[in-house]
């Protein structure tokens, strides 16, 4: 086995480890000002669409991990999985509540939520289950959003 595919591995049961052990606070006093984290430090999902879908399985995992912490949280919150329509490691996952230094809900007023699924999506988002949105800007740069029905409020209007 070479050194680059024992790196890639070690990648791979880190980002497990950090799902497996991800806890957010919500506890009476807690907020969120649009936290966020990103799965991919070292663009690795930059060179490769297979690590790219991979990244983004385990951003579902997160969703999944946050429905189950907020089932007897009484605060509104947000939640929504980022991606960079060209860099995977600007890719993310957010978090937000009521907060002291930024509105709530946060709006995105530009989110085309009638778009067809994108081949890098293809079998891993079920848009039974999943919104998924594209946001674009002048420049031609844009990226996706992709909610979980029912989980939280949404992002912009249906």
């Amino acid at each position: 086995m070479n050194k680059k595919t024992r790196d890639l591995e070690k990648h791979y049961r880190i980002l497990e480890n950090e799902i497996r052990s991800f806890v957010l606070d919500v506890s009476g006093g807690s907020w969120y000002n649009q936290w966020h984290t990103h799965l991919d430090w070292h663009g690795i999902t930059n060179n490769s669409q297979r690590h790219r879908r991979n990244h983004v399985h385990y951003y579902l995992l997160m969703l999944e991990k946050i429905e189950e912490q907020t089932k007897e949280y009484k605060k509104e919150f947000q939640t929504w999985i980022f991606l960079d329509g060209k860099q995977g490691a600007y890719d993310a996952i957010y978090f937000h509540t009521e907060n002291p230094y930024s509105g709530f809900p946060y709006i995105v007023d530009n989110i085309d939520w009638n778009i067809e699924l994108p081949n890098m999506l293809s079998n891993i988002l079920d848009l039974s289950i999943y919104r998924l949105g594209r946001v674009e800007f002048d420049n031609g740069n844009y990226y996706f959003i992709i909610q979980k029905n029912g989980l939280g409020k949404s992002l912009g209007e249906n």
